[in-house]
């Protein structure tokens, strides 16, 4: 669980984790929750997922085995091994995908990379997975002055004006995307 405030780097030390993950020989998905997705049940990862069963006895029994037909649709997409699924933006998260991420992790479907944004509420099957030490949270900062000159000097391929660099870092407040726009 990678937590941080927006712009810390959060989505794209995801993608790097699952493209270590693809290089690794593991299969990966990756969705982005939104809060206009947020309204809907599994939202999310509807883009993963089988229809719904329209013969569903009752909405609770109906969810119940959508779930558990979700986790097997899963497994079978991915031959039968557990695979990595990035989760941007989990706390937006309906509570139905939410609880089928959680789901996918206790029951060894799935291991989850996911991140958070600092200072909102993720629905409770997010938080249980680093309460539960069902995942490993992460809580990213902004860079220090002297990572900002170590980045800036890498991506310019040059020495830098140390004014120039006290400038930046004082300007963005260690917010890489602050500093890219910058």
């Amino acid at each position: 669980m990678l937590a941080g405030a927006a712009g810390v780097g959060k989505t794209r030390l995801m993608l790097e984790c699952l493209a270590v993950a693809e290089r690794s020989g593991l299969p990966t998905a990756r969705v982005a929750a939104t809060r206009s997705a947020a309204h809907l049940p599994f939202g999310a990862l509807a883009p993963l997922l089988p229809p719904p069963d329209p013969h569903a006895v009752d909405a609770v029994e109906g969810q119940a085995e959508f779930l558990r037909r979700c986790c097997v649709a899963l497994a079978e997409r991915f031959g039968g091994r557990r695979f990595v699924i990035g989760v941007d933006d989990a706390h937006l998260l309906d509570h139905a995908s939410a609880t089928l991420v959680h789901h996918l992790v206790v029951n060894a479907v799935a291991f989850v990379v996911a991140t958070v944004r600092v200072g909102e509420s993720p629905p409770d099957p997010v938080v249980a997975l680093w309460k539960d030490d069902l995942a490993e949270r992460l809580d990213l900062t902004g860079l220090t002055s002297e990572s900002i000159e170590e980045l800036l000097g890498t991506v310019l391929d040059g020495s830098l004006d140390r004014a120039a660099v006290a400038r930046l870092a004082l300007r963005c407040q260690g917010n890489v995307l602050y500093l890219r726009e910058l």
